[in-house]
């Protein structure tokens, strides 16, 4: 039986996404999930294995794998929006606070 190995789908950038991707890689000022976020999309661009971006950047190989899909999926605003988190959302608790606190004044 032959084994068969998984390549990641191949990221092709145009020019406006590499230097977007370019900036937010070397920005002081931007969150620091977004420069990995670029990083890791810049090094698989380039035709680096998941496994290689993984330990230069110091993530996990799944780590890797979400964010060239994201980027696959979406492009770059998947790279800039965190993806919605399971649990209860604020709004209820939000609005009762507020009302009390206009009680309250």
């Amino acid at each position: 039986m032959r084994l068969m190995s998984r390549r990641a789908a191949a990221i092709v950038l145009t020019s406006e996404e590499q230097s977007t991707l370019d900036a937010w890689a070397r920005g002081r000022t931007i969150a620091a999930r977004l420069v990995q976020r670029a990083q890791i999309i810049r090094m698989a661009a380039q035709g680096i294995l998941s496994q290689d971006i993984a330990e230069e950047l110091d993530v996990s190989r799944p780590t890797v794998q979400l964010w060239r899909q994201r980027f696959l999926a979406l492009r770059l605003a998947g790279l800039e929006k965190d993806a919605p988190r399971p649990g209860h959302r604020q709004t209820q608790r939000s609005g009762v606070r507020g009302q009390w606190l206009k009680f309250r004044d």
